[in-house]
C-alpha cells in the first residue's frame, strides 16, 4: 500500500515527461499503470535489476542524458548500494533534470513494517539514514535537494506533515541534476597535494556520474 500511495502521489508530476527511469523494491506497479514512456525496475536477487530490461545494479544499457527522471523507492529498505548508484543515476538524466528518492527515518515504525514486508534484514537502526542520502546526492553531483515530507499512508494515499516536524517518518527527496561541473584527473590532485597542480580541464562527467 505505502509503495502504490507513492507512486500515485509522484506519477502525475512526472508524466509528461518524454522517459522516466521507476526503480522499486519489487514488483507492484499495476498493469493498467504502465506508460509507455516509463521504464519500470526492480531488483532481483542476482544484483541485478529486472523489468523493462535486464542489467546490473550500477551499469545500466541506457544512453548518457536520455532519461527526464529517475525515481528510487526505498533504496535504503531494500538493501540497494544505492551510494554506487547515483553515479548511474545521474549519467543517464538530461541536465537540470530531476532525481526523487522515497526514504523513510532509519528509526520509523513505517521503515521497520517496510523492511519486513520485503523480507529485508531489519536495519535498525544501523542503516543509512535521510541525512546521509542526501549527502551522497551532494557527492554524486545532485543540486537543490529538496524534502517533501509525509506522515504515513491513509485511505492508500500519502498524508502530507507539517514542514517544520523535526524527523517526519517518511520523505520524498527532490534534487536537479548539475549542468556542469569541475573534475580533477587523479594526477591533478596528487599535483596540488604537493602544491604544484596546474589548470586542469574538466573530464566528460558522463563517466563518473556528474553532468557533462
Amino acid at each position: 500500500m505505502l509503495l502504490l500511495a507513492e507512486r500515485s502521489w509522484l506519477a502525475p508530476r512526472v508524466a509528461q515527461s518524454e522517459r522516466v527511469l521507476w526503480l522499486g523494491p519489487a514488483q507492484v506497479f499495476p498493469a493498467f499503470d504502465r506508460a509507455p514512456s516509463m521504464l519500470h525496475l526492480y531488483p532481483s536477487d542476482a544484483g541485478s535489476v529486472r523489468g523493462d530490461l535486464e542489467a546490473p545494479l550500477d551499469q545500466w544499457p541506457l544512453q548518457d542524458e536520455s532519461i527526464d527522471h529517475v525515481v528510487f523507492q526505498h533504496p535504503l529498505e531494500s538493501r540497494l548500494p544505492l551510494q554506487h548508484m547515483l553515479g548511474e543515476a545521474l549519467r543517464v538524466l538530461k541536465p537540470e533534470s530531476q532525481l526523487w528518492i522515497f526514504a523513510s527515518a532509519r528509526a520509523s515504525l513505517c521503515r521497520l513494517r517496510l523492511s519486513a514486508a520485503l523480507r529485508a534484514e531489519r536495519m535498525w537502526p544501523p542503516a543509512a539514514g535521510i541525512a546521509q542520502t542526501e549527502s551522497w546526492m551532494r557527492a554524486s553531483g545532485c543540486a537543490q535537494i529538496e524534502r517533501h515530507a509525509f506522515s504515513g499512508v491513509r485511505d492508500g494515499l500519502l498524508n502530507a506533515r507539517a514542514s517544520w516536524a523535526p524527523w517526519p517518518p517518511l520523505v520524498l527527496l527532490e534534487a536537479r541534476k548539475r549542468r556542469s561541473a569541475l573534475i580533477l584527473r587523479p594526477r591533478g590532485i596528487n599535483e596540488f597535494a604537493t602544491g604544484r597542480m596546474q589548470p586542469m580541464p574538466a573530464l566528460p562527467a558522463s563517466r563518473v556520474g556528474l553532468a557533462a
